[in-house]
């Protein structure tokens, strides 16, 4: 890579823009190809531990990846949520796989460029220090309390099941728990001795044949943000307060269908939260 990159580095143009970022912290620079552009970015970023791209569209921000992965294999584009995303009735994770799997890698110090469509940079991201936080992990020889389990998983977003088979689902039966991390390519069993970790293994989906051992698992949230029961008090109380405002003007005004509207959406959000975390042992006021 230095045969392409050293006579780039070192040409009066290069040099030229360099000393105008180091002067100003930016610069514009216009008239590059996608190639040209891509082998920029990866010589101003020199030994930066992150670079980000911006761009108009995530179309764009595929394209640029493509040809930037010829200087640097660790880029990932950050996908933005389209607007199927939000009324979905079929629950699907690979979007949110994507940008945790982006974040986890940011989280654990792991070198990484990152193509940012505009639609991505104007939703709200998760914090980091909140993924870092909400991690579970999973050591051989220390206990589990499976209920525990449980409700910890269902609260990270994770899908209980009879049987693992994809990605953000978990199984218990007995004394084996069975998980597959939404940041990992298969998942893992657990086998209890007791309440005690007795081994961990990755497994095939298919023929549920052992593939690795290892000593301790570090499991990410299987959703941008974890439903523990005091967010979801606190927010249920907003957005009841909210409700009381809205219906109120609603009310006076007339407006019947929108005020009917306005209750049953509430109410069916509310049950859902509520059923949630029913079936994770939880209870919320």
């Amino acid at each position: 890579m230095k045969a392409i990159t050293a006579p780039i580095m070192e040409s009066e143009p290069y040099q030229a823009i360099l000393q105008v970022i180091r002067q100003k912290g930016f610069t514009a620079v216009s008239g590059l190809s996608d190639t040209a552009f891509s082998c920029a970015v990866y010589c101003l970023g020199g030994r930066q531990r992150y670079r980000l791209i911006i761009t108009y569209d995530e179309q764009r921000a595929r394209k640029l990846e493509e040809h930037y992965r010829f200087f640097d294999r660790r880029v990932y584009v950050y996908p933005a949520k389209d607007v199927l995303f939000y009324s979905a009735d079929v629950r699907g994770n690979a979007i949110v796989r994507q940008r945790i799997e982006i974040l986890k890698r940011i989280v654990e110090h792991e070198e990484a460029t990152v193509i940012l469509p505009m639609e991505a940079l104007m939703e709200r991201l998760p914090e980091l220090s909140e993924l870092e936080k909400n991690r579970y992990c999973i050591r051989r020889e220390e206990t589990v309390d499976t209920k525990e389990f449980h409700r910890t998983l269902t609260a990270m977003g994770y899908e209980k099941k009879d049987w693992v088979e994809a990605a953000g689902q978990y199984s218990v039966r007995g004394g084996i728990l069975d998980i597959f991390p939404l940041t990992e390519d298969c998942p893992y069993r657990i086998e209890l001795w007791g309440d005690e970790v007795d081994s961990i293994r990755s497994f095939d989906v298919e023929s549920q044949r052992s593939i690795e051992e290892v000593t301790e698992l570090l499991i990410y949230p299987a959703a941008e943000m974890v439903l523990t029961e005091e967010r979801i008090t606190r927010g249920l109380r907003k957005i009841e307060a909210e409700r009381k405002t809205c219906a109120k003007a609603l009310k006076e005004s007339f407006q019947t269908e929108a005020y009917a509207r306005l209750n049953q959406t509430i109410d069916t959000l509310r049950e859902e939260l509520l059923e949630l975390h029913e079936a994770a042992g939880q209870t919320v006021i």
